[in-house]
């Protein structure tokens, strides 16, 4: 919250491995003795969709006489909402796993009367609640083998996979996507289930230079790595040694290989991959620049459905990072899936004590349930005939069969008598003309007609 105290030369000078936090460039104080509101015309932003409705929020009515002037930095901001004089009120920005919210004024008295509004405290909970949101959403639509994105990631990164041990390579003990490499664990391992010494990490990833020209790769290291660019080993770094640079000539937008593995021994335990672009700074190669690996050997596990019967689930890492897939059909309800507990606390944060929960929506486009207007009776009983049932009673009839089914029995049997007595009366009429000796009228196609004379019995 950009107050009257925040100093401007600080936060817009807050770099990173993704370049400045902020999604503004924090000006000049503004001040107002009539005052300022936020436009609720402008709340497009998700977390504050909320309070555009201004029967339901009084966020608009509130009024701001101090908030701080800035400007959107159009390469990465995003505006969230804006004051009616046309100035920022809140931005937001994706920065590597994380977010990053900006209000232009103070959320206290020393700004105004926002403290005193309803909508104060949904506000504080929702732009809290979006700036460490981006989990896994765990509810799915409904739709053959449904998948969602474990990794919510807001820019690139690398795949990572974690080994036990150096040297040869087995099947690795996790795997996930690095949003850059920049780690100094120390004497902790890389994850709770991992060793502390004597592990290795192959990092993989496309790499996409913004500006072209040449690039100074460097490493801070304790053990080892050794890094590949195009498939050619440019850097070998190892701890207490000088520290060597890699000159590699990059072209703007031109996608190329990258291939990083870091082995840990004993002791402290860094890993950090810098570039130098051309005419800047050394610094973390973001994750901006890191399009992830896919990785086309995906793990299945054992998954419960909601009718109780087993299932397969498939963990693969993709571009967009690890993906979760059931395999078949959907069904809506509550799936259980049997995760290493060591993958499963990766995704959840959280010590792994039973199966991974997910859900699998109903899909209302499939039916629904609301009382049908007379126009739309109108217009049905145009195509065809309706039965309108009077009970739930008469509903399930119709469902089993017994109602509407027993309904066409009794038209088919009371055509069928219909069709019985027709024929009966026919008949005696056929009778009673042959007794009186009328002339009965043939024809056969397109011949003459025949006239036949009854009397008496002859012909």
């Amino acid at each position: 919250m950009a107050g009257p105290r925040a100093d401007p030369g600080f936060y817009n000078a807050w770099d990173g491995p993704d370049g400045p936090l902020l999604p503004v460039r924090l000006d000049t104080a503004g001040t107002s003795e009539k005052g300022i509101s936020p436009a609720a015309n402008s709340f497009r932003h998700e977390a504050l969709a909320w309070a555009a409705d201004e029967r339901r929020s009084d966020l608009g009515g509130a009024v701001i006489h101090r908030w701080r002037i800035s400007n959107l930095r159009p390469d990465c901001g995003t505006l969230g909402a804006v004051f009616n004089n046309g100035d920022p009120f809140i931005a937001t920005r994706g920065y590597g796993r994380g977010r990053c919210a900006v209000a232009m004024c103070a959320f206290d008295a020393r700004s105004g009367n926002l403290p005193g509004r309803a909508a104060f405290v949904p506000l504080v909970h929702e732009l809290v609640a979006w700036s460490a949101g981006g989990g896994v959403n765990w509810n799915l639509e409904p739709a053959w083998s449904p998948s969602l994105m474990l990794d919510s990631r807001s820019s690139g990164g690398l795949t990572a996979h974690y080994f036990r041990q150096n040297g040869r390579r087995e099947r690795s003990l996790l795997d996930r996507i690095d949003p850059a490499i920049d780690f100094k664990w120390g004497d902790q391992p890389p994850e709770r289930r991992m060793p502390r010494d004597n592990y290795s990490v192959e990092w993989r990833a496309t790499l996409l230079p913004q500006i072209s020209g040449d690039y100074l790769i460097e490493a801070e290291v304790d053990n080892r790595i050794a890094i590949k660019i195009d498939r050619k080993t440019v850097l070998e770094q190892r701890v207490n040694l000088p520290p060597q640079k890699a000159r590699v000539t990059f072209k703007a937008g031109k996608p190329v290989a990258f291939e990083a593995i870091y082995e840990k021994e004993g002791g402290s335990a860094t890993a950090r991959v810098f570039w130098t672009p051309p005419g800047g700074t050394r610094l973390i190669i973001p994750s901006s620049a890191w399009v992830p690996a896919a990785d086309d050997k995906p793990t299945t596990y054992d998954a419960t459905d909601p009718l109780g019967n087993p299932r397969k689930a498939t963990v693969s890492l993709g571009r967009r990072g690890r993906e979760l897939r059931l395999d078949g059909p959907s069904i809506p309800g509550l799936y259980q899936v049997k995760l290493p507990p060591e993958l499963q606390e990766s995704i959840t944060a959280t010590p792994a004590t039973a199966p991974l929960p997910l859900v699998v929506r109903n899909d209302i486009a499939e039916s629904r349930l609301s009382k049908m207007s007379d126009a739309d009776l109108a217009q049905l009983r145009a195509r065809t005939d309706v039965i309108l049932p009077q009970s739930v009673a008469d509903v399930l009839a119709i469902l089993s069969g017994k109602g509407f089914g027993h309904e066409i029995t009794r038209i088919l049997t009371v055509a069928a008598v219909l069709l019985l007595l027709l024929e009966s009366a026919l008949a005696r009429w056929v009778s009673r003309s042959r007794r009186a000796g009328d002339d009965l009228r043939v024809e056969f196609g397109d011949t003459s007609p025949v006239v036949m004379k009854e009397k008496g019995g002859r012909r």
